[in-house]
C-alpha cells in the first residue's frame, strides 16, 4: 500500500540538510512533521491512525488529520484533493476528493520544495516542480498559477522567508503583487497566525520590509515604508536612516532571542518592539541647532512610538497581552540615558523601582534586551568610541540597579497593605485606598524597603494625618 509524504516546511531542512529518514508503514506515526498523502479512504485512513495515537478531524473539509502519536510525534495526514476558486479569501473553494498523480496533487501547494513528495516504502522523491533546486539555492518559487487563489499565501511567504533567509524569484514577486488587496478580505485570525509565526519561528526578521515592497503590500503597513525616507543624525547613527537601523536592531533582536532561548509569546513580543520601536521617528524628527552644530532629533518618539504600535499590531490581531508589553517596551526605551543623568543614586535607585512598575507586563530584563539590540543597530566602525561605550555604561548600570533592589524581573510589590491598616486598629473605609497609594508612592521614593520601615512610616503618616 502506497503512502506518500508531503514534504512540508517543518522538515524541509532535514532533507536539504541530508536528515530525512524512510518510516515504514508499521511506524506511520513518523518521526517527522509532515502530510501524508494519496490515500484512498478518508475515514478508513483515520480508522488506522488511531490504532498508533489521536486524531483531530477539524480539517476533515480538506481531507485533513491532524494526529499525534503516542510517542509525542505529531503530524499532519491529507488525502488527495482538487481545489477550484468560488469566492474570495482563504477558505472561498470547492473541494474535490480523487485519484491523483503526486504532480496533479503537488500543483496545488504554495511552494516548489512543499510541493516535494516522498515514498517511505521506495524511497523516491517526488519533484514535479524543482523544488530540491530551489531549495540548494535558497529560492522561494511558488509552483503554479494557482498561487494566486489564496491570499493567505503572500503572507506565508513571509514568513517562511523569515524562517529561510530564502529570496524571493522574479515571477514570485510578480504574482504576489497582483494579490496585495486581497488580503483585505482574509480574517484578521488568519493574519495574525501568520503574523505569530513570522515572529515566533523568524531568523531573518530584517527581511520585512524588502518583502513588504518585493510583494506590493505597502498599504498594509505604511508606517513601516516611510521609516527609509527619515534621517538620522550621522554622528549618533552613522548607519544612516530608520529602516536601516531598524534592520541591524532587528538581526540584534534574532541573535538575542537565539542567545536568552525566547520562544512563544515572549520571543514574539521582543521581535515586535524591536520593529516598532522608532516607529514614531518620521512623525518626531526635525532639525535644531544644538551643541555647536546643526542636529537631527526625535524628541519624544518613544513615547508616541508606543502608542502607534499599538495601532498596528491592533491591525493584525496580535493579542493584548503581547501588544502591552511592546507599548510598554517601545514608550521607555531611552529610560537608561534618563535614569543615568539623575545625581543621586538614591534618585537612581527610585526611578528603576518606578520603572519596573512603568514596564509591567513587561520587565527590565526584556527592556534591557531591546536597549542592547538598539545599541548595536548601528554601524559603530564609523562612530567614535567613546559613544558606544557611554551606550553601554547606561546599560550596565540599569542591570546593576535593578539587580541591586531585586526588579530585573518584576516591579516590586507593595509593602504595606490593607491588613496593616486593620492590624493598627483602622476601620476599614474608603480611607484606606488613599493611605495605600501614599504607601506605594513613599515606598518607590525608597522612604521604607522593609515591613518594619513600612510600618513606622504608617505610622508616622496617620500622626499627621
Amino acid at each position: 500500500m502506497l503512502l506518500l509524504i508531503e514534504i512540508r516546511q517543518h522538515f524541509v531542512d532535514f532533507l536539504f540538510q541530508g536528515h530525512f529518514h524512510a518510516h515504514k508503514y508499521n511506524t506511520l506515526y513518523l518521526k517527522c512533521q509532515g502530510y501524508l498523502l494519496t490515500y484512498p479512504n478518508y475515514s478508513t485512513l483515520v480508522s488506522i491512525l488511531c490504532s498508533f495515537g489521536k486524531t483531530n478531524t477539524v480539517g476533515k473539509a480538506f481531507g485533513i488529520i491532524k494526529f499525534k502519536g503516542y510517542e509525542g510525534a505529531h503530524a499532519d495526514f491529507s488525502i488527495p484533493r482538487s481545489e477550484n476558486k468560488k469566492g474570495v479569501g482563504h477558505t472561498g473553494f470547492d473541494v474535490e476528493f480523487g485519484d491523483l498523480t503526486p504532480e496533479e496533487a503537488s500543483e496545488r501547494r504554495d511552494f516548489t520544495w512543499n510541493a516535494l513528495a516522498y515514498d517511505p516504502i521506495n524511497m523516491v522523491i517526488y519533484d514535479g516542480y524543482g523544488g530540491l533546486k530551489d531549495l540548494k539555492n535558497k529560492i522561494i518559487r511558488h509552483t503554479s498559477d494557482k498561487f494566486a487563489e489564496d491570499p493567505l499565501r503572500v503572507l506565508r511567504a513571509m514568513q517562511f522567508q523569515a524562517r529561510t533567509g530564502f529570496s524571493f524569484t522574479n515571477e514570485t514577486k510578480e504574482i504576489m503583487r497582483t494579490m496585495s488587496g486581497d488580503i483585505a478580505f482574509l480574517s484578521k485570525e488568519r493574519i495574525s497566525e501568520e503574523f505569530m509565526k513570522w515572529a515566533i519561528k523568524g531568523k531573518h526578521h530584517e527581511l520585512i520590509f524588502d518583502f513588504i515592497r518585493d510583494s506590493g503590500q505597502e498599504s498594509m503597513f505604511p508606517e513601516l515604508m516611510v521609516l527609509k525616507d527619515t534621517p538620522q543624525d550621522k554622528i549618533f547613527h552613522p548607519e544612516g536612516d530608520v529602516e536601516l537601523h531598524t534592520k541591524l536592531v532587528m538581526k540584534r533582536m534574532s541573535a538575542i532571542c537565539d542567545r536568552e532561548n525566547l520562544s512563544g509569546d515572549r520571543k514574539a513580543a521582543m521581535v515586535f518592539s524591536a520593529l516598532l520601536h522608532d516607529i514614531a521617528k518620521p512623525f518626531t524628527t526635525k532639525e535644531e541647532f544644538k551643541r555647536g552644530r546643526l542636529t537631527i532629533t526625535s524628541p519624544e518618539h518613544d513615547a508616541k512610538g508606543g502608542l502607534i504600535a499599538v495601532e498596528i499590531l491592533r491591525r493584525i490581531k496580535i493579542k493584548d497581552d503581547i501588544i502591552h508589553k511592546v507599548k510598554n517596551l517601545i514608550s521607555n526605551h531611552l529610560e537608561h540615558i534618563n535614569i543615568s543623568k539623575i545625581a543621586e543614586d538614591k534618585g537612581k535607585l527610585s526611578a528603576t523601582l518606578k520603572l519596573a512598575k512603568r514596564l509591567y507586563p513587561a520587565s527590565i530584563e526584556e527592556l534591557l534586551w531591546l536597549i542592547e539590540a538598539d545599541i548595536h543597530g548601528r554601524m559603530y566602525d564609523r562612530m567614535e568610541a567613546s559613544l558606544y561605550k557611554d551606550n553601554m555604561k547606561r546599560l550596565g548600570l540599569l542591570e546593576e540597579l535593578s539587580e541591586k533592589i531585586t526588579v530585573k524581573d518584576e516591579p516590586r510589590r507593595p509593602i504595606i497593605m490593607g491588613r496593616h491598616l486593620i492590624e493598627m486598629g483602622m476601620i476599614p473605609s474608603i480611607q484606606f485606598g488613599k493611605i495605600l497609594h501614599e504607601a506605594e508612592i513613599a515606598q518607590d521614593n525608597l522612604e521604607f524597603d522593609t515591613l518594619e520601615g513600612g510600618k513606622k512610616w504608617l505610622t508616622l503618616y496617620l500622626r499627621k494625618s
